[in-house]
């Protein structure tokens, strides 16, 4: 009996020194990259004290650029991308646009930067590029780094697009109107995209114009020129489209 006693308490004593190595030395502390929900977090290693759960699954949708001809053996690309995070956006973000042609070759590379908002729609143009549209086989458009920032420390232009009207003529069709700015800040350079439409929803045209030296608190007369259309009777006059982005 006195034998299995001490046998036993022996026994116990390995089990605590064996326990206290294990807890000091294979035991990790819990920590944002644990694989393990714990400390508050509400996902697995986010929320909490860790980084928020939406950054982990936030992307930009980026839509396939479409390519419509300029005149002149000219085309201009479009492109697509949004945004569906209302709390996060881009302050600034690199893009390249690849130009193949119908063999998958590759013609020509365009690259640029731009920024998008929380919940917003940014478009991308690369007009009067020297390459006839029917020579162009696909268009793809790369975003390589998305730096996301929360919406506090992204800027919040309050610029609007006012009376815009699509006045057709013989051949193609002009988009004009007033771009206000109701803030305090001067802007030197907005960049408008013009979109028109057939009366099957289906973009027909694509075109841009520059609008410099924005004063504060003032309205901006521009106009943007569309190049020759097929049927200028097919344009549904209502359902035209214009962003705007401010050059920084």
């Amino acid at each position: 009996m006195k034998q299995f006693l001490y046998g036993l308490f022996c026994l116990s004593i390995a089990t605590l020194l064996a326990g206290g190595v294990y807890y000091f030395y294979f035991t990790q502390e819990p920590s944002c990259f644990d694989n393990i929900k714990n400390q508050e977090e509400t996902g697995v290693d986010c929320g909490g004290s860790c980084i928020d759960c939406e950054l982990l699954t936030i992307a930009l949708q980026i839509d396939e650029p479409q390519v419509f001809s300029s005149g002149n053996l000219k085309s201009t690309i479009l492109g697509r991308v949004s945004n569906h995070s209302l709390n996060y956006g881009l302050n600034s973000f690199e893009y390249e646009f690849q130009i193949f042609n119908s063999l998958g070759a590759l013609l020509s590379k365009s690259q640029g930067e731009s920024y998008i908002l929380p919940g917003e729609e940014r478009y991308l143009i690369v007009p009067a590029l020297d390459i006839d549209k029917r020579d162009i086989g696909k268009v793809v458009l790369n975003i390589p780094r998305e730096n996301w920032e929360p919406k506090s420390n992204l800027p919040d232009f309050t610029l609007k697009l006012q009376d815009v009207k699509t006045a057709p003529s013989a051949r193609t069709v002009q988009v004009s109107g007033n771009l206000a700015n109701d803030s305090s800040e001067n802007f030197l350079s907005v960049t408008l995209v013009g979109i028109v439409f057939d009366k099957k929803d289906t973009a027909l045209s694509v075109s841009s114009t520059k609008v410099d030296d924005i004063a504060a608190f003032s309205e901006t007369p521009f106009a943007i020129f569309f190049p020759e259309l097929k049927s200028v009777a097919e344009v549904n006059l209502g359902a035209t489209k214009v962003f705007y982005e401010v050059k920084r």
